[in-house]
């Protein structure tokens, strides 16, 4: 049987405490683990477009049209198609009288509450004149996509 000596025991002691440190070292680099995380997707809301009046039109007339448009979603949308139709109780042949030009690009609408300006958008007919004191109507239905 073999004898220990103290050398022997160091050199025993020393390997032990190296083999010890390296499988630490090795534990505290490969370890696993899960962690759950909860989230929900954020509804989109319609946006709300208002317009102002348009008053004074004449045959040949062209007048800006005041646009505010309401964004509630906290992030920004595209309006990506408009379209304006003009109502009347005056007859058929008054609606076609007035014309709306939209933005053929589509337009971004930062979250918040906008107000546009579309320069001589709104147009009489300078041909018409069977419509005096009519009034008339403009819907715009539009469509859009969120753009973040």
């Amino acid at each position: 049987m073999r004898t220990f000596t103290k050398r022997t025991a160091s050199v025993a002691i020393a390997a032990a405490v190296i083999l010890g440190a390296s499988s630490a070292a090795w534990a505290w680099w490969e370890f696993s683990g899960r962690a759950t995380v909860e989230a929900s997707a954020a509804s989109i809301k319609p946006i709300e477009v208002d317009t102002r009046d348009v008053n004074g039109l004449y045959p040949g007339a062209e007048k800006d049209l005041r646009v505010e448009i309401y964004n509630p979603n906290p992030f920004p949308v595209v309006i990506t198609e408009a379209e304006a139709t003009v109502r009347t109780e005056a007859g058929p042949r008054c609606g076609d009288a007035i014309t709306v030009e939209l933005p053929d690009r589509p337009v971004r609408v930062e979250p918040g509450r906008k107000s546009y300006t579309l320069d001589d958008a709104v147009r009489m007919d300078e041909s018409v004149t069977r419509c005096q004191g009519a009034d008339f109507r403009v819907v715009i239905f539009y469509r859009g996509q969120n753009a973040a």
